[in-house]
């Protein structure tokens, strides 16, 4: 037995331990939920981490810009969605979860892309979804109506837009069984209709005039007025920029907010009911130079700060799980979080590197060998210095953690555990972990950083990554204890 593989044994001996002893639910932490787009699903946690616990992963999948919709349901017993891929914008698909993260209503997948869903107010578990399940057919867009816990499509209703795609606001009575909007169809001269549809399946289609047609309001998925930055009891006061600070709105004391490591300086913010804790939505600000939101969480003390991933939009990607939501219906959770956080953050002053370095960083290029093996090779003498496994070549670019094919690769080895760091820049989903297997890189998992440059540092210790403010420090020991986790 080597010496690496006694370690790894001991390493999984530990850590199966600790994560057999699941923790117990804590009444006075609230609870985060998040879309992962390193891992894909939701992640429900305490904001410090605790409690942790993964659903859905084999439904939501990772790598999307975000999500839309509705977010819980009513009753708390679902999760419903639509996602937005990094590469391809048109293509939404929906998901409808449990909370034990268990795909619902397995039909939706028939449809092609949702523009709109929602949950019925009326705390019903009644879901309206919007969309094409045939861009190519007559049959331009769709109405669902859909019994969620009686798993029934209660009423459908198609329609040709034509060159149109304007709407009214949903009017919910679900007490007489039915839902009304307006629309306007495109069909050489605009028409306009209003729409009655049933919950026993029947629908009402009346024409009615341009002066009675009312189109919905633009709907944000942020709350970006003066509200959002004032906490549910008026303790405290989030300033947004120049410098993103904490206010006591009694004694008028500030606090600057940690900063997010990726660069971003636009922010919003999400409170619980307990104003223990901020939900920072880095990015989110409605003017120029503002980019989609960095998830960040904090506490009023800043003693905690941890860094959640991305998300195009905010909401459902991120926020407090409402209160009806039963935490004891998810699986249980771990003590650590399920995405690995890092173990300390160094800001570097206020210089940002705004991409890689060719001077600094250790760049390889990444391609397909003669014999259709994925490979990292010198970038000058082109000879193969990694061989990589679970990669098919061709190379199939939207499935995999690595850039396009050609791309440039930032490297780092760990020699001493048989690890390999990459990154590239190419759509930034993180840092990903090889482990050496038989002469081949397997994936292992992936980091929530960026690697603009990457090291391992302290006798094989620490791994560095740097980001766009400074640097995220990962323990060698907790990625090891990653091992047989699956990812």
């Amino acid at each position: 037995m080597t010496r690496l593989t006694a370690i790894l044994l001991v390493i999984l001996a530990v850590t199966t331990t600790s994560l057999s002893v699941q923790a117990q639910p804590d009444p006075s932490q609230p609870y985060i939920y998040y879309y992962s787009q390193l891992l894909g699903g939701l992640i429900i946690e305490h904001p410090d981490g605790t409690d942790s616990r993964q659903i859905a992963a084999d439904v939501i999948p990772p790598n999307m810009s975000g999500l839309a919709g509705p977010g819980w349901s009513p009753s708390g017993k679902y999760f419903a969605a639509y996602g937005i891929p990094s590469n391809d914008d048109s293509a939404r698909v929906p998901y409808l979860i449990d909370t034990k993260g268990q795909n619902q209503a397995g039909w939706l997948h028939n449809v092609t892309v949702t523009s709109f869903m929602q949950w019925s107010p009326n705390g019903e578990d009644i879901l309206l979804i919007e969309g094409v399940y045939n861009p190519n057919g007559l049959r331009d867009a769709f109405f669902w109506v859909i019994d969620v816990g009686h798993n029934q499509l209660l009423a459908d209703f198609g329609v040709n837009l034509g060159g149109s795609s304007q709407r009214s606001e949903i009017l919910w009575n679900v007490e007489q069984g039915q839902i009304v909007f307006e629309y306007a169809a495109d069909l050489g001269t605009l028409q306009y209709y209003r729409v009655t549809m049933h919950f026993d399946g029947t629908i009402l289609r009346q024409p009615i005039s341009a002066d009675e047609f009312i189109p919905q309001t633009s709907n944000s998925n942020l709350d970006t007025d003066e509200e959002n930055r004032i906490s549910p009891r008026g303790t405290y006061k989030a300033q947004r920029y120049p410098i993103a600070r904490l206010i006591n709105t009694t004694t008028n004391q500030p606090l600057e907010l940690p900063r997010h490591t990726q660069g971003t300086g636009c922010r919003d913010y999400l409170w619980p009911e307990n104003e223990a804790y901020i939900i920072t939505l880095d990015g989110t600000a409605l003017t120029d130079g503002c980019g989609f939101p960095a998830l960040g969480v904090t506490n009023v003390q800043m003693t905690l700060w941890r860094e959640l991933g991305h998300c195009t939009g905010a909401s459902p990607c991120v926020g407090w799980l409402p209160q009806q939501v039963n935490v004891n219906n998810f699986p249980l959770g771990t003590s650590k979080p399920v995405q690995l956080d890092p173990i300390k953050i160094e800001y570097a002053g206020q210089i940002q590197v705004y991409g890689i370095d060719p001077a600094v960083a250790h760049i390889l290029n990444f391609h397909c060998d003669q014999n259709m093996t994925a490979v990292l090779s010198d970038m000058r003498t082109h000879a193969t210095l990694y061989k990589l496994n679970n990669i098919p070549c061709p190379y199939q670019p939207d499935q995999l953690p690595l850039p396009e094919k050609g791309f440039d690769v930032v490297v780092a080895e760990d020699p001493a555990h048989h690890l390999l760091a990459t990154y590239s820049d190419w759509q930034g989903y993180g840092v990903s972990i090889w482990m050496l297997h038989d002469g081949l890189y397997e994936p292992l998992l992936k980091l929530n950083t960026q690697g603009l440059t990457l090291e391992f540092t302290d006798n094989n210790e620490r791994l560095r990554a740097r980001n766009f403010n400074g640097w995220k420090i990962y323990s060698v020991a907790d990625i090891l204890a990653t091992v047989n986790t699956p990812k």
